[in-house]
C-alpha cells in the first residue's frame, strides 16, 4: 500500500525535475555571452572586415619595396631593316642591312649598393652589298655575320647609394608610412570593438531597467488601488488618490520610455553584428554578473601603448627616413663599374660560339660616372621642406604621447572614483529599498501618509537608476584599458 502511494509522488517529482532541467537547459542554450557576441561582431561587422582587409592589403603591398633587392631576369629583342643605301661616292656600301638582336641577363642589387648583371647578347647581321665583294678570291653579294657576347658587369655607388643609403632610406620611409596607416586601422578596430562592448552593456542595462520599471508599475498600481478603496470607503482624502494616479501614469510613461530605449538598443546591437531588425531572442548576461569579473581589480595596468601613439611614432620615423633620403639624393654621385666579357664574331653561329669557349677574346673595361646637381637653391628649399615635415611629425608625436598619458591618468583616477561611488550608490539603494518596505508596512497600518510613501518610491527609483549608471561607468572605464594594450606590429 505504501509503495502504491509513493509511486505517483516519485513520478510527479521526476516530472518536475525534468521540467526544471529542460527550462534551465533552454535558457543556457539561448544565452549569448559577451565573448560570443564579440565573435559575431568580428566576423560580420562591415567596419571590422574593411579594416582587416585594409590591414592585410597594406602588409602585402609594402613587400613590393623590398623587391628592389630581388633578382630578376631581363630580355629584349630588336629587328632592324636599313635600306638607306650607300652614301655619295661609296659604291662599296651595303645596299640593305638587316639586324636581329636579342639579349637577356640576370640582375641583382645588393644592400651594399652594388648591382650585378650577368648577361648574354646575340646579334645576327644580313648585309646585301651594292656590288659584289671579293674576299680571298671569292665573290660575295650577301654577307651574314654572328656576334656573340656573354658578359658580367658590376656597378657600385660611392656616395648616394653606398651601403644602400638612399635606397634603404626610401624603403624604410615607405614601410613606416604604411605601418602608421596600419596602426590607425588597428585603432579603428579597437574602437569598433569597444563600441560593441558598450552596446552589449546598454542592451543588458535597458532590459534590467524594463524589469525594474515593471516592478515599479506593479507597486504603483497596488498603491493606487489601495487608495481608491480607501477613498470609496471615505477613509482617505481624494487628493491621495490623485497623487497615486499620477504616480501610476508616471510609471506607465517610464515603462514605455524604457521599452523604446530597449528597442533602440536592440537595433544598435544587431546593426553592429551585421544583422537587420530590432528583434533579439537571445538572453544576455546581467550587468551584475559582468561587473563581478572586474570588481576585484584595484589598479588598472597596461602592457602596450595606444594605437594612435604607435601610428604617430611610425609617421615620425617615416618623416625621419624621408629627410635622410633627401640628404642622400642631394649629394653628388660617383659610380664606378667594371665589366668583363667574351667576344665571338664569325659568319656562322657555331664559329662565333667556338671563339668564346676558350676565353680567346676576353674584354675588360672599367669606368666611372659623376653626377653633380647644380640647382643648389631648389635643393636647399627641398631639404628645408623635409626638415619642416620632420618637425611637424615630431610635434604630432609629442602631442599624441602627452594626450595618451593624460587620458591614462584620468582613466586610472576615474576607475578608483567610480568604484567608490558605486559602493556608496549600492548602499544608498539598499537603504532606500528598506525605507520603502517600511513605508509600505506603515501605510497599511495607517501610520504614514501617501506623500511619504510616494516620496520613498521616487527616492528608490532615483537610487536604483544611479546604481545602474555607476555600473555602466565602471564597465566602460574598465574596458577602455584595452585601447592602451596595443602590441607592436611585426615587420
Amino acid at each position: 500500500m505504501k509503495r502504491r502511494k509513493l509511486k505517483p509522488i516519485i513520478v510527479l517529482m521526476a516530472g518536475i525535475l525534468f521540467l526544471f532541467s529542460s527550462a534551465g537547459k533552454s535558457m543556457g542554450e539561448n544565452l549569448l555571452t559577451m565573448d560570443d557576441f564579440l565573435a559575431q561582431v568580428k566576423s560580420n561587422n562591415p567596419d571590422i572586415k574593411a579594416a582587416n582587409y585594409s590591414l592585410d592589403s597594406m602588409g602585402k603591398k609594402v613587400l613590393e619595396m623590398d623587391m628592389v633587392y630581388s633578382p630578376f631576369l631581363s630580355a629584349n629583342y630588336s629587328w632592324l631593316d636599313d635600306q638607306s643605301g650607300p652614301g655619295y661616292g661609296a659604291s662599296w656600301y651595303p645596299k640593305e642591312m638587316k639586324i636581329d638582336n636579342w639579349n637577356f641577363g640576370f640582375n641583382k642589387k645588393f644592400r651594399t649598393g652594388s648591382t650585378l648583371t650577368a648577361g648574354y647578347t646575340n646579334t645576327f647581321m644580313n648585309i646585301d652589298l651594292l656590288l659584289p665583294l671579293n674576299i680571298f678570291g671569292m665573290s660575295y653579294s650577301t654577307i651574314n655575320g654572328y656576334n656573340i657576347k656573354p658578359f658580367i658587369r658590376v656597378e657600385q655607388s660611392l656616395l648616394r647609394d653606398l651601403m644602400s643609403g638612399m635606397t634603404g632610406a626610401g624603403i624604410e620611409k615607405a614601410k613606416s608610412a604604411v605601418k602608421a596607416g596600419q596602426y590607425m586601422q588597428v585603432f579603428r578596430n579597437q574602437q569598433t570593438m569597444f563600441r560593441a562592448r558598450s552596446m552589449y552593456f546598454m542592451l543588458a542595462l535597458s532590459r534590467e531597467i524594463v524589469n525594474f520599471r515593471k516592478e515599479e508599475l506593479g507597486r504603483a498600481e497596488t498603491i493606487m488601488n489601495w487608495n481608491e478603496n480607501r477613498v470609496n470607503m471615505d477613509l482617505a482624502d481624494k487628493g491621495d488618490l490623485l497623487q497615486t494616479q499620477a504616480l501610476y501614469k508616471a510609471r506607465q510613461l517610464g515603462l514605455q520610455m524604457a521599452l523604446e530605449d530597449e528597442k533602440n538598443a536592440c537595433r544598435d546591437f544587431n546593426e553592429i553584428r551585421g544583422i537587420p531588425g530590432d528583434v533579439i531572442n537571445e538572453e544576455l548576461n546581467k550587468l551584475s554578473d559582468i561587473i563581478s569579473s572586474c570588481s576585484g581589480v584595484r589598479m588598472l595596468s597596461f602592457t602596450g601603448e595606444r594605437a594612435d601613439v604607435l601610428s604617430a611614432k611610425a609617421s615620425f620615423q617615416s618623416s625621419e627616413y624621408a629627410k635622410k633620403e633627401t640628404f642622400y639624393r642631394s649629394l653628388p654621385d660617383l659610380t664606378i663599374y667594371g665589366m668583363t666579357s667574351l667576344y665571338g664574331l664569325d659568319m656562322s653561329y657555331f664559329g662565333a660560339a667556338d671563339q668564346i669557349r676558350g676565353w680567346d677574346k676576353p674584354t675588360y673595361s672599367i669606368g666611372a660616372n659623376l653626377i653633380i646637381p647644380l640647382d643648389f637653391n631648389t635643393l636647399t628649399k627641398v631639404k628645408k621642406g623635409y626638415e619642416l615635415d620632420f618637425q611637424s611629425a615630431k610635434e604630432s608625436l609629442d602631442k599624441a604621447e602627452i594626450g595618451a598619458k593624460k587620458d591614462w591618468i584620468k582613466l586610472s583616477e576615474n576607475w578608483n572614483n567610480v568604484k567608490s561611488r558605486l559602493e556608496l550608490a549600492i548602499q544608498v539603494r539598499d537603504i532606500q529599498a528598506q525605507r520603502l518596505e517600511n513605508e509600505h508596512l506603515k501605510f497599511k497600518r495607517g501610520r504614514t501618509t501617501t506623500f511619504q510613501l510616494l516620496s520613498a518610491e521616487n527616492d528608490l527609483n532615483d537610487a536604483t537608476l544611479n546604481v545602474y549608471r555607476m555600473m555602466m561607468e565602471e564597465l566602460i572605464t574598465y574596458y577602455q584599458v584595452e585601447l592602451y594594450n596595443t602590441t607592436a606590429l611585426k615587420d
